[in-house]
Formats: C-alpha cells, structure tokens, sequence
C-alpha cells in the first residue's frame, strides 16, 4: 500500500475486517491481511498520501485510533516525508493514553488545514479536562492552520510531556494552547498567530502552570508572542526568542508566583498598541512592551 508495511496472511474466519489494519486479501475470499506493527505505527500504512491535495485525516485518525486499540505499552504514530492535509481535528485524547506524535522533521513533515474546511477548534487535540494524559512526545513535524482552526494543538489537560522541534502557524486564536504539570516545550516555532504561546489551566486545577518550563523557542510575529491568562505558578521562560510581538511578549495576565524569566531576546516587542491591564484603584490602560505584568490586587505575587 506505499507503506513499506508487513502483513500477515490468516483466514478471513478469524477476524474483523475494518477496511486498514485487516483487509480482505485480492482475489482470495477465504483470506485476510492482518497488518504487523512492531513499536511504531505509520499513517502510511493506513492509507495516508502525504501531497498536499489529498484528504489525509481519515487515515490518520484510523492509525492513532489503531494505537489507541492496542493498550499500554502504546505505539507512536509515526508520519513520513510530505504534506497531510487535513479537514478536521486530529484527536488523541483518551485518559490513560500515552501515544507519542512523531514526525521526520520540521520541514520534512507538514500538516496543513485543507482551503475550504469548515473551521474547527484545533489541528492535534491532545487530552480533554478529564484525561489523566502525559508521559508523551510531540515532535519534529509543523503544523499550518490556514487561518481555519482556533489552535494548531491543544495541550491543556497534559501533563508530563514533551514538545520539541515543532512549528505551528496561522491559527485564528493561538498556534498552542497549554501548560500543564511537568511539561517541557522546546526548540519550537510559533508563528503568524494572534498569539504565539497561551497558558492556560485544565479545569481542575486553579494555578496556570506546575513545574512548566518553556525554552529556546522562537516566537515570530505574533502580536502577543505568550500570554499566562491565570496565575503563572511555578514556571520557568528562558532562552527564548521574541521577534516582533508588537504589543507584548510576554504577558502575564494575572500576576506572578514563584516564576522565572531569564535571558529571553526582544526584538520589535511593545511597539504596538499595547495590551488592556487594570489599574490600581479600578479602570484600565493600553500597555505596550516586551514583558508585561499585570497587576491585580487579588493575586498573589512575589518577586520574580
């Protein structure tokens, strides 16, 4: 099937088939193709094209839906050289499921939101707020929204994960939206959105971040390039770079407790009309710069 995929051969009596990972055998009624998968699954093995043209999401939602069947120890779905395209939301969520999302690089790996879908909320949704969901990789693929999705991912119920060499672009809303428990983002890119990188919390838990650290990224013309909309707890943003994020780089919407900002680079950041913060002793004012803090009287800050 253009996979490089192994099958094996079995009586058609034995089985189910589902029309990808067992199919009826050419010509030969009484026998089945039963696809081998040996640690990882391709989503060119589930009839995946890769042309930039072709719908892709059906077959790759079968792959993860293939890894999601198989239990713990789960399989990571594995994309190869090409653009998907895609027409609706990818969706990976399930408590207790940990697939990885691996690409074969940024510029190698390309899923692009097809001209004329109907808007949809995000390209990947990785967890729902009831998931208990982590202990996975995101990596080396990027993401183009087309300006038809709210999010290229959206993180916000996983915990203890890893995002790495990722590009995400022209999202409606943000190219991420996240930050969780023991979450590392990393050597990303997130461009041309409204806003680069948006914290949020999952529902149950108050705080917008625990042990969240987000570093060497390259957050490009965004007017907002990261936005913490609750208390930005425990949290470490180093070593990033912020280039013309017009109205603010980083912006941490409802104060500061035990967080860390350390040697990020600002270029043509605050140069804009700014962002909407409370003043003391109530109304509001247009604040542009690289780092705003907002200050609200009922949050608890400290030094950062």
């Amino acid at each position: 099937n253009g996979g490089g995929a192994m099958w094996d051969v079995v009586l058609s009596s034995s089985v189910t088939e589902n029309g990808y990972n067992i199919v009826q055998c050419t010509g030969v009624p009484t026998l089945s193709l039963v696809l081998r998968v040996d640690g990882i699954v391709n989503v060119e093995q589930f009839g995946a094209v890769g042309d930039g043209v072709t719908d892709d999401w059906a077959a790759i939602q079968a792959a993860i839906d293939y890894s999601k069947s198989l239990g713990s120890p789960f399989y990571s779905v594995n994309f190869g050289r090409g653009t998907f395209g895609l027409s609706a939301e990818l969706d990976r969520s399930g408590n207790g499921v940990y697939i990885d999302i691996l690409g074969a690089g940024q510029r190698n790996t390309i899923l692009k939101v097809l001209t004329g879908s109907t808007p949809f909320n995000s390209v990947i949704n990785l967890a729902e707020s009831s998931d208990v969901a982590g202990r996975t990789r995101v990596q080396d693929f990027t993401i183009d929204c087309e300006g038809l999705c709210d999010y290229g991912i959206d993180a916000q119920s996983m915990r203890y994960w890893t995002m790495r060499n990722v590009e995400i672009k022209n999202a409606t809303v943000a190219s991420m939206i996240g930050g969780n428990w023991d979450t590392l983002i990393v050597n990303n890119s997130f461009n041309l959105s409204p806003i680069g990188f948006l914290l949020r919390n999952i529902v149950t838990n108050n705080p917008a971040a625990n042990g969240l650290t987000i570093t060497d990224n390259a957050i490009t013309s965004c007017p907002i390039g990261l936005k913490a909309e609750l208390l930005f707890n425990d949290a470490s943003i180093y070593d990033n770079i912020f280039d013309t994020c017009v109205d603010a780089g980083i912006w941490l919407a409802e104060g500061c407790r035990k967080g860390m900002l350390d040697d990020n680079y600002f270029e043509k950041c605050g140069t804009g009309t700014g962002v909407t913060v409370p003043v003391n002793g109530g109304g509001t004012e247009q604040v542009a710069a690289p780092i705003v803090i907002s200050y609200d009287p009922t949050a608890v800050t400290s030094t950062t």
